[in-house]
């Protein structure tokens, strides 16, 4: 956790890990890299995590959690990403502590409708630039996700008694009209 690890110990972890038959192992063992990359190297950690989620273990909120957001801020490139990430993070949230439940499933609603409104944005730009059919298709498309995801996330701050502005706002925009993001 505190970076120490050294270049040897990774490569034995990792060399270790090919051969490993226990999946609880692996796992652990690529825990421990990824705690040790965050203190060391961005670029390691982001592909230790990757490979995480793909090939080891997606159960742990907290890893998806954190890649989800990890890609938010690297912008519309890699918002579909967001959207998946965030989305396994959403399908294990009940493994997290009520101290920290609501902010995490509040924050991932919030990473969900952005990262959708900024796969909307693309499209609609695109199509504004090449009146292309199938970049109309992608921005109804995406449209509609944002809608779904920024009424999903209104609803949820609205029953948690969190602040529902930016939400609401967002889904006006998708939808066009405040009915249909609270339900009037």
């Amino acid at each position: 956790m505190m970076g120490s690890l050294g270049d040897d110990n990774i490569a034995c972890l990792e060399a270790a890990m090919v051969t490993e038959p226990s999946q609880t192992t692996k796992r652990n063992m690529s825990i421990l890299m990824i705690q040790n990359a965050w203190r060391t190297d961005k670029r390691s950690w982001e592909k230790l995590v990757k490979r995480h989620l793909k090939d080891i273990d997606q159960s742990d909120p907290d890893i998806a959690y954190s890649y989800a957001a990890f890609l938010g801020k690297k912008g519309p490139a890699r918002a579909s990403e967001v959207l998946r990430w965030s989305g396994v993070a959403m399908d294990n949230k009940t493994r997290w502590p009520p101290s920290i439940y609501s902010k995490r499933v509040y924050s991932l609603h919030k990473m969900r409708s952005r990262a959708a409104n900024m796969l909307w944005k693309a499209a609609s730009e695109r199509y504004n630039t090449n009146h292309d059919d199938a970049d109309r298709v992608a921005s109804d498309k995406w449209q509609g996700k944002t809608k779904n995801e920024a009424r999903e996330w209104y609803d949820y701050a609205h029953e948690a008694g969190k602040d529902t502005t930016n939400a609401l706002q967002l889904c006006m925009s998708a939808a066009g009209h405040q009915d249909y993001c609270t339900g009037g």
